[in-house]
């Protein structure tokens, strides 16, 4: 299990939660779910860049074919 899996799941339970409250957590909970936010983001921004390229791969095969 991953780094930010093992602090997400000690972040939502009930000892988590009450350490964040008091602030034991040093921010950590907070910091891992701003940093999965911005992985989920690039992942995101990754996959358009994906389907964009592969627009346009179909594009110029088609203009080609019709050459």
């Amino acid at each position: 299990m991953g780094g930010l899996e093992r602090i997400a799941e000690e972040c939502d339970d009930e000892a988590g939660t009450i350490g964040q409250i008091i602030g034991a957590d040093e921010g950590q909970c907070q910091d891992a779910r701003d940093l999965r936010k911005q992985v989920a983001s690039a992942g995101q921004m990754l996959g358009y860049l994906g389907a964009a390229s592969l627009l346009a791969s179909v594009v110029m095969i088609v203009i080609r074919k019709r050459q």
